[in-house]
């Protein structure tokens, strides 16, 4: 009698906890919809523990009839553990993928398959095609839930706009992808979010982000793109359009390697190439902001500057002066100034001068100054990068200007092209007694 007791007792036990580990398996899933389009309704042929789904890798397993080519979706976001022909419990083509929790999903007797091993999925993402691929009477969906590590032993699982669905049953998909907003992670800019540059040169700005969306994407519709859709700075075209070059417009960039489909997880790559005018003065400038754009859907939160350190063709460098004048009403005198060539562009007489910062009138210019009397002119014929010119002229104080002292900035300019060494701070200051 107690031995009985004991052994009821005992059975009770082994079936609750039994019960627990079933309700815990079933509440560790992520929430899991049923695995094809929106909308679609279809019909269950084998539910759980029903006819053929009576052992344990596949009690927990659900047959849905649809026609062969059928779309499958994925049911929740994950990784691609399995994809192909399975030789083993007759699954045909198969995909598994597992989830963060430990679980995994199997979708069997595919007749294609649109994924690979180690791929990362979204919610609703594209897996293959229904079939009736390995021991299968027609074509129709194999799905379940299975313990990661495990192997095709199915556990207790639910959807979440059917529950826990039984044989012949008509179920309803709200399958539908995550739409939260594109979004990117661990962007970088290779070698540097600033890039050095020599006037008249060409650089390359390498972009990489990690796609972090929950929905695979076109190549063909996934640029990098200038913020406020303005064009880049720079943007070299001299290659023409994409294919020819990276660039498809004069503010978006096309990525490269990318085969087919952006996948989430991967990583997408954007070639920047920029061109900078011979004539362009020494300075930093921005290209543009740039962010991961999907045509027609969605910008990404990112915010890429790409900035340009230019090393301009003419460049100057202080080496000394003649002495300030000091001059009496009615008298004269003349100036000098000598500055050193570290450009890379050779300095000619007539077309590199020493002019008045803001192009003003120097009030006591002569014949010798230039016709606007605001420029020294260069001595030379030319100096060559690394040699010194010589900037002087004459000038002359008209009778009855008050004594004072005046000061006067210079800077060099290449003219019709540009104003170089303006930080120089050239100056001279003329004392009238």
């Amino acid at each position: 009698m107690i031995g009985a007791l004991f052994r009821g007792l005992f059975w009770f036990t082994v079936m609750m906890v039994a019960f627990a580990l079933i309700v815990a398996e079933s509440q560790a899933q992520p929430p899991t919809y049923l695995p094809w389009d929106y909308g679609k309704t279809y019909r269950i042929t084998q539910g759980n523990g029903y006819g053929g789904h009576g052992f344990p890798y596949n009690h927990y397993s659900w047959d849905f009839a649809m026609p062969t080519g059928t779309p499958v979706r994925s049911a929740a976001a994950g990784t691609v553990r399995e994809a192909g022909y399975a030789f083993g419990r007759g699954w045909g083509n198969v995909v598994l993928v597992c989830y963060g929790d430990g679980t995994c999903s199997r979708y069997a007797h595919l007749s294609s398959i649109a994924v690979r091993v180690g791929q990362r999925v979204g919610r609703y993402a594209f897996l293959g095609r229904v079939g009736s691929t390995g021991h299968s009477s027609g074509p129709h969906l194999h799905y379940q839930l299975e313990r990661s590590g495990r192997r095709d032993v199915s556990i207790p699982s639910r959807f979440v706009e059917a529950g826990v669905p039984g044989s012949w049953q008509w179920v309803t998909s709200r399958n539908r992808p995550v739409r939260a907003g594109l979004t990117f992670g661990q962007a970088r800019v290779y070698s540097s979010p600033t890039l050095s540059v020599a006037a008249g040169g060409s650089v390359r700005a390498v972009v990489t982000a990690r796609y972090t969306g929950g929905w695979r994407v076109p190549c063909g519709r996934m640029n990098l793109g200038v913020r406020g859709d303005g064009p880049a700075r720079f943007a070299d075209h001299q290659a023409g359009w994409w294919p020819r070059s990276t660039w498809r417009y004069p503010n978006r960039v096309a990525a490269v390697d990318c085969l087919g489909y952006l996948d989430p997880g991967e990583y997408a790559r954007w070639d920047l190439r920029f061109h900078v005018p011979e004539d362009t003065p020494d300075g930093t400038y921005l290209t543009g902001v740039y962010a991961p754009v999907h045509e027609g859907k969605a910008w990404s939160a990112l915010r890429i500057p790409i900035r340009l350190r230019v090393q301009g063709a003419y460049r100057a460098r202080y080496v000394g002066q003649s002495g300030p004048p000091s001059v009496a009403p009615g008298g004269s005198g003349a100036v000098r100034f000598l500055l050193w060539n570290t450009g890379r562009a050779t300095w000619r007489r007539g077309e590199v001068n020493l002019g008045t910062r803001e192009d003003r009138k120097f009030p006591f210019a002569d014949a010798s100054w230039g016709r606007h009397a605001n420029r020294l002119l260069l001595h030379e014929q030319a100096v060559p990068p690394g040699s010194t010119g010589t900037f002087e002229g004459t000038f002359r104080v008209p009778p009855g200007t008050p004594p004072d002292r005046y000061r006067q900035d210079f800077a060099p300019v290449a003219e019709h092209k540009q104003w170089f060494g303006e930080k120089i701070g050239i100056y001279m200051v003329f004392t009238v007694e």
